[in-house]
């Protein structure tokens, strides 16, 4: 059993449809990023009191986890895009604090290799049908609890509400926080 990535255009997106963080505040963007990179949609773990953020995953405390939604930094004219861009390891990634209703959209997102044999199989799946996990911040389906038992992920209350598209034409999931 192995998790696969979604085939994607460069690095994981996300769009805001509808999250509370913007309009009340709780966005972090003081935390340095530790642990590998971190592309938009993935969930992060932020460490106030140390100042660092990492991709969440199991063994980790979570003290404050959120939902990556960085802005790229067009440092070059031939590199611009959100699918062309990823937070480094010690750069300071912008944070928004998820909570119960909060909608969005992002194309980071993986599978277990064991129910699902392409991404064509996955997004032919009813949502109804699915569960989330995040595994090291990507947000990972699977349809059986046995599935996840033996790997190293943290279940969610999450659901999808559907597949879609992003503005670029990119399979994605719209989320919801429950």
């Amino acid at each position: 059993m192995a998790i696969k990535r979604v085939k994607t255009d460069g690095y994981g997106q996300v769009e805001l449809n509808r999250c509370a963080f913007l309009r009340d505040g709780k966005i972090e963007a003081q935390c340095k990023l530790v642990g590998g990179k971190a592309e938009n949609g993935m969930v992060l773990n932020m460490n106030k009191q140390e100042g660092t953020c990492a991709p969440l995953k199991k063994g980790l405390t979570p003290i404050f986890a959120g939902l990556c939604y960085s802005a790229e930094h067009t440092q070059d004219a031939t590199q611009t895009g959100l699918k062309d861009f990823v937070n480094e390891e010690g750069s300071y990634p912008r944070i928004g604090r998820i909570e119960v209703g909060d909608l969005f959209t992002t194309n980071t997102i993986a599978y277990f290799d064991n129910e699902f044999t392409s991404d064509e199989n996955l997004f032919a799946e009813n949502v109804k049908n699915l569960n989330l996990c995040v595994l090291d911040g990507v947000f990972t389906f699977y349809k059986n609890a046995a599935t996840i038992t033996s790997a190293n992920v943290i279940p969610l209350r999450y659901k999808v509400t559907k597949w879609t598209v992003l503005s670029d034409g990119q399979r994605a999931a719209q989320i919801m926080v429950l």
